[in-house]
């Protein structure tokens, strides 16, 4: 089975993200044969791990602008640069308002919905393990906030299997809390709930890419635990 466990760089500046991919990169590759449960856990699962997503928007964000959130895209026509590569994710509800049509806004959404090679090459990986492998569970991490969120974030409507992804997501943040007591909240990602992250964390933590997680409706598997 398939679990894509996409720990990733969206905006330039959130630099813990791909030091927290590299971390848990080692730790399963070290630990194979060598730690019962990281050998059990990928004797069951193929992990798929992207540990930056924004490449050119993270070279720059070290080396010109340590808050730059965009890529690194020359907009057509303008004499800004950038696209924010969370509010580019179409599930047929893009531009629906959470990001921005000001192309040098540090939200701007783009021209339209996958409209950057970065979000197209996700969007494509994704369903090709989608529609060739059995994709069990997709994950994203950003920082800095304490919340495990999940979909749908456009409507704040349950998915079709909440209850056991509710239940399994419980799992994660009471494992994500032991570790070093670190409080984490569980809700739905809704607008509401995004709005309040994004005024929380200056628009920091909230690009979550729900509009690819709500694509992947497969119930979550028993052997997550």
């Amino acid at each position: 089975m398939e679990g894509l466990k996409q720990e990733r760089i969206t905006s330039g500046r959130t630099w813990i993200a791909p030091a927290t991919c590299i971390y848990g990169l080692d730790y399963l590759t070290n630990g194979y044969e060598c730690d019962p449960y990281v050998t059990n856990f990928l004797n069951k699962y193929n992990v798929h791990i992207m540990p930056v997503h924004n490449p050119d928007g993270y070279y720059y964000s070290w080396h010109s602008d340590p808050l730059w959130r965009k890529n690194r895209n020359r907009n057509p026509n303008d004499t800004c640069y950038g696209v924010d590569l969370g509010w580019n994710y179409d599930d047929g509800h893009w531009g629906d308002g959470k990001g921005t049509g000001d192309s040098c806004s540090k939200n701007y959404e783009g021209p339209t919905g996958f409209s950057e090679l970065e979000t197209q090459a996700v969007r494509d990986y994704i369903n090709e393990l989608q529609s060739t492998r059995n994709l069990t569970a997709f994950f994203t991490i950003h920082s800095y906030l304490q919340l495990w969120l999940y979909a749908y974030g456009w409507s704040g409507e349950s998915v079709p299997e909440e209850p056991e992804v509710s239940r399994v997501a419980q799992i994660g943040v009471n494992a994500t809390e032991s570790v070093h007591n670190t409080q984490y909240r569980l809700t739905v990602s809704t607008i509401t709930e995004m709005k309040e992250a994004i005024k929380a964390a200056a628009g920091e933590a909230t690009t979550l890419s729900t509009s690819c997680i709500t694509h992947q409706r497969q119930p979550v598997m028993e052997e997550l635990e």
